[in-house]
């Protein structure tokens, strides 16, 4: 007679071997990884993305309000929160800008004479300049 127990097969049980169950944990590991590095660029773009916004809003209300009226060689400081909003407060300043005319055509007389303006902002990140021009009148 023959034994049994030297036939018996394994019966398989259900569940994932300890490869299977690794590879599949480096696998969302490295996914997992992938996505918190796009999550810190994606953030990282979102916060200058701001600043932009609130520099270009900076520009367009010193321009705007500019020199009245433009003289050569003068400038006027100006005070804005961080939204870009003229501080009423001086512990509201986040950016402080400088606008300043220069008279190319050395005219004594600034009726109708172009101005070339120099906007410097300057906030805690760094300090930014733009140009333009203007034509003075009376």
């Amino acid at each position: 007679m023959i034994s049994k127990t030297l036939f018996r097969t394994r019966v398989k049980k259900g569940g994932f071997s300890l490869v299977e169950v690794t590879l599949a944990l480096g696998l969302v590991s490295f996914v997992l990884v992938a996505l918190l590095g796009l999550a810190s660029t994606g953030l990282d773009a979102s916060k200058h993305s701001a600043e932009d916004t609130s520099l270009v809003q900076v520009a367009e209300q010193a321009f705007s309000t500019g020199l009245d009226p433009l003289s050569s060689g003068a400038s006027v400081d100006m005070a804005f929160t961080h939204e870009g909003i003229v501080a009423t407060d001086p512990a509201d300043t986040y950016y402080s800008a400088t606008l300043s005319a220069e008279d190319p055509q050395n005219a004594s007389d600034n009726t109708g004479a172009l101005f070339f303006l120099k906007l410097t902002i300057s906030w805690p990140g760094g300090t930014k300049i733009f140009h333009g021009s203007a034509v003075a009148r009376k």
